[in-house]
């Protein structure tokens, strides 16, 4: 049962990472043309920031907090008989429609203060545009809590790899829409590709029918809201919602920060987030997509052995793949960064600024998968709460180091600051006289991102470690520390030598894979089993 369920773990993320890492190659792709197109401008600022506004209230509504509810209550469903199960998802696909329908009105009706808050920063005539954007691309919000849904519950069943599939999809459309602003002029360039934003995200949905039709289940909605499973997806959603969106909430606040810099500080963020959300996109959220059923199914089983080993697995894997990748992303940023995006409108200081950017995110890296893992487990025994608070209370801390390293926030305002940016001046002010403060720019928001992680990683392992008093943390401290002494000797190699960058990224691998073979690395041999076997 324990070799199965780590074997299970490594097929499902193998299966889900691959087909992300194509969704995220498309992504690039994607963004690689609207950088040539537009820059790191004022239509660009305006478009990130209301994009940003749907993926947002998909990680507090669906992929984070309906998702991280769900599952827990379907693994059960499902141990009560394949119609209790069905009966579940039908009434949870009402629920989920309802609110984000719901979100949506409201969203469009306040869609000017809604951009005020997020971006104080912008002009008049940017902040019209953003809120022109944010009406277009609100629908989104229910066609990304389709595809969490059903993802999920796909998941429950080991049918993985569905929501990548989606995504895949979902890029294909946003580059043809790229592609279509050519046949347009001025402004009109980015209304087309908002629009092209939401038949992206209905042909997301009907990606994921095949895989629903395979497993059995449908998408029919049924809007009973007082049934037993609707009422405990919902208490447990309201805690859920705090917890599984600090990341993205973490980057909301330095966009409404970075509007108070530099004119281009929010995509520079932006194009920054992008390459260090790859190694999680493509590792990170394919291990914990897989992980939460199976530590769900653990415990609607009483299976407290198979629980607290699969998630010390996922801690060691995490350990293993995501330090080499935060080290190799640190020594050649500005090489990756000048690679993907130097050309057209993205110029030479863009690079410089974006790499120091991204060189801060790296530093949190680590400590984002392993907080994944974590809250996965407290997740999985129904206990959202735990990770909420340590979320919310890690966000402020992180939000104080930011204000911290930003640089003065008013210093590049052309208008009269709004009361909101009178306060945080002045806070930011008090701040400095009882701390030290380097003004770093936009380096520093993403320091308090990374700091904010670290530190609530730190606390994750702390409570879990006393909630489960019975579990051995060795095997994870045993392949972080060869992990880290692994990456080390990756780092001397392409420190100490000016590599072009393909050459760093067979070198750095390599280097890396050789280290932890000698340190006889379990995650390494394990990986290289499973391989031998599909041969």
């Amino acid at each position: 049962m324990k070799q199965h369920s780590e074997k299970t773990l490594l097929q499902g993320t193998g299966i889900v990472g691959i087909l992300t890492a194509l969704s995220r190659v498309l992504g690039f792709a994607r963004d690689l043309a609207f950088a040539l197109i537009f820059g790191a401008g004022s239509s660009a600022d305006a478009f990130f920031v209301a994009f940003r506004v749907p993926n947002l209230l998909r990680s507090f509504v669906a992929e984070g907090a309906l998702t991280s509810a769900f599952v827990p209550v379907f693994s059960d469903a499902l141990e009560d008989g394949e119609e209790v199960a069905k009966r579940t998802l039908r009434e949870a696909f009402g629920f989920i429609l309802t609110i984000t329908a719901l979100l949506t009105i409201i969203g469009y009706l306040f869609a000017g203060d809604v951009v005020a808050l997020l971006a104080p920063g912008f002009d008049p005539q940017k902040a019209a545009l953003c809120a022109d954007l944010l009406k277009i691309m609100l629908p989104f919000i229910v066609m990304l809590s389709m595809v969490a849904m059903i993802n999920g519950a796909l998941n429950t069943v080991h049918i993985f790899g569905a929501a990548p599939l989606a995504q895949i999809v979902m890029n294909g459309t946003l580059i043809i829409g790229v592609l279509s602003s050519f046949l347009v002029s001025g402004e009109n360039k980015i209304y087309l590709i908002s629009s092209w934003v939401l038949v992206g995200g209905i042909l997301q949905v009907i990606a994921q029918l095949p895989s629903m039709r395979r497993a059995g289940f449908g998408i029919t909605p049924s809007f009973s809201f007082l049934t037993p499973a609707i009422k405990q997806i919902a208490f447990l959603m309201v805690p859920a919602i705090c917890a599984a969106a600090v990341y993205q909430l973490s980057i909301i606040l330095n966009t409404i920060l970075a509007s108070l810099l530099v004119d281009g500080s929010v995509s520079w963020l932006y194009y920054a987030d992008r390459v260090a959300q790859l190694p999680i996109g493509i590792f990170t959220i394919a291990l914990s997509s897989v992980l939460l059923p199976l530590l769900s199914r653990s415990v609607s089983r009483a299976d407290e052995t198979t629980y607290s080993k699969t998630t010390v697995d996922g801690l060691r894997y995490v350990s293993f793949v995501l330090i080499p990748i935060a080290t190799f992303f640190f020594i050649v940023s500005e090489d990756i960064i000048r690679f993907l995006y130097e050309r057209g409108q993205f110029g030479p200081l863009s690079t410089l600024m974006v790499a120091s950017v991204l060189r801060g995110y790296t530093l949190g890296l680590w400590a984002i998968s392993c907080q994944s893992v974590l809250s996965r487990a407290f997740i999985a025994r129904k206990d959202p709460l735990t990770p909420a608070i340590i979320s919310m209370v890690a966000l402020v801390g992180g939000l104080h180091v930011s204000l911290l390293t930003m640089g003065d926030i008013t210093q590049n305002l052309t208008n009269d600051p709004s009361i909101f940016v009178k306060a945080l001046t002045w806070y930011q002010h008090t701040l400095r006289q009882w701390l030290p403060s380097t003004p770093l720019g936009p380096t520093g928001l993403a320091l308090g991102s990374s700091s904010m992680s670290l530190f609530s990683c730190l606390l994750f392992i702390l409570l879990f470690k006393n909630r489960q008093k019975s579990v051995d943390l060795t095997p994870f401290v045993r392949s972080t520390l060869r992990a880290l002494f692994a990456s080390a000797g990756m780092a001397l190699l392409l420190g100490t030598a000016a590599l072009p960058l393909l050459l760093s990224c067979l070198l750095g691998p390599a280097t890396y894979l050789i280290f932890s073979l000698i340190l006889r690395s379990e995650e390494a041999l394990s990986i290289f089993s499973l391989i031998k076997r599909y041969k």
